[in-house]
């Protein structure tokens, strides 16, 4: 097969990546080079407060607490940033971000939903996390195209389904551009990206 249908098959195969040895998980994480620019932005910012530190109160004492504090947040997240992942178990979600990580049961998850800054996961009883591993293209976004992040946000909202006994939907043909309504899985009722309750991170 060739054009779209193949595109869209390869991004299927692609989203359900297992993790090795164990074929009742799959993990997804963030690009290496995502991982790389953020390191860089962190340094980037704390060595900018720490000049803006020493521009400001010329004390030296408050520019070394500056600009160990910088140094040290800008480490941690280095190192935290190198393990952002969703991962699907049989029974949990397990979502890695650069400062929380959550522990979710399948039986709680609603549905997924892919953005460019995240795939949304809603819960019931609880808010929506944000899962910033796996991202949408922005132009993808624009254009309502399926992307990785659709079939991956699909795959967690079919697991989801599967663990609480409800048939998996199919997939839709279409997905809206960010700020549209966008269809939930029982029909044309749904909401529009940013209402809700508050996300956690």
């Amino acid at each position: 097969l060739t054009g779209p249908l193949a595109a869209g098959d390869s991004a299927r195969m692609a989203a359900k990546a297992p993790v090795p040895g164990d074929t009742g998980t799959r993990r997804w994480r963030w690009p290496v080079g995502a991982r790389i620019w953020f390191i860089f932005l962190a340094w980037i910012c704390a060595a900018g407060g720490a000049m803006g530190a020493a521009a400001l109160t010329q004390v030296p004492a408050v520019d070394a607490i500056v600009t160990v504090l910088g140094g040290g947040l800008a480490s941690y997240a280095s190192v935290r940033c190198w393990g952002v992942s969703i991962t699907l178990t049989p029974q949990t979600l397990i979502v890695r971000n650069v400062f929380r990580t959550h522990h979710l049961p399948l039986t709680q998850v609603l549905e997924a939903w892919p953005g460019v800054d995240g795939i949304e996961i809603s819960m019931s009883g609880r808010r929506p996390i944000r899962a910033t591993a796996v991202q949408k293209p922005v132009l993808a976004d624009m254009a309502g195209r399926r992307a990785r992040a659709d079939n991956i946000a699909q795959v967690l909202t079919d697991a989801a389904a599967t663990q609480k006994g409800v048939p998996a939907a199919a997939p839709p043909p279409l997905i809206p551009p960010s700020g549209g309504t966008r269809a939930g899985r029982g029909g044309p009722g749904g909401r529009r990206r940013g209402a809700g309750p508050r996300r956690e991170w």
